[in-house]
């Protein structure tokens, strides 16, 4: 089957030398065909301390290129029309930011855009808003923005209901 699998993520912050080990590991470890490091900056400093692990261990393996290629960014409206580092942390990709430029982490998303959209925030935290999974009376759950929303072009086609009730006279 074509495309990318997804075996196991592993997260931290390391140096470049020890990212380049966990990735040389990872390979290691499950034997892909080939190995995604996000395009630019991230695969231009890795590159060099992962071809020495190669040289040194003679396990080679081929490294492609990852982008946001998919990622439609339609948010906001003229002079307001959003940008990637609008709501990304500008150093710290793991983080997004306020429009004071306090981090947030991506688990308090909610934060972020109810700075903007501070009516729907208000509804979602009174419970107005999302949080209901199966109908109005349903098992209340807390999503984020983010679950039902597409950060990057939030807003939904407009849609008729599903179903249609005659009006009681």
């Amino acid at each position: 089957e074509e495309g990318w699998f997804v075996e196991d993520i592993i997260y931290g912050r390391w140096s470049l030398d020890q990212t380049a080990l966990k990735i040389f590991q990872t390979v290691d470890k499950y034997k892909p065909v080939s190995v995604g490091i996000e395009k630019g900056i991230s695969k231009q400093a890795v590159m060099s301390p992962l071809s020495d692990l190669m040289k040194r261990y003679g396990r080679f393996f081929r490294v492609e290129e990852l982008t946001h290629g998919n990622i439609v960014l339609d948010h906001g409206q003229g002079a307001q029309r959003l940008s990637c580092i609008d709501c990304h942390h500008p150093d710290e990709r793991d983080f997004l930011h306020d429009k004071e430029g306090n981090k947030i982490d991506y688990d308090h998303s909610y934060q972020l855009c109810g700075q903007c959209h501070f009516r729907q925030k208000r509804d979602w935290l009174g419970g107005a808003h999302g949080k209901r999974v199966s109908n109005w009376a349903g098992e209340r759950v807390v999503f984020n923005c983010a679950t039902c929303h597409d950060p990057h072009s939030p807003r939904f086609e407009k849609r008729f209901p599903a179903t249609y009730s005659v009006p009681l006279d």
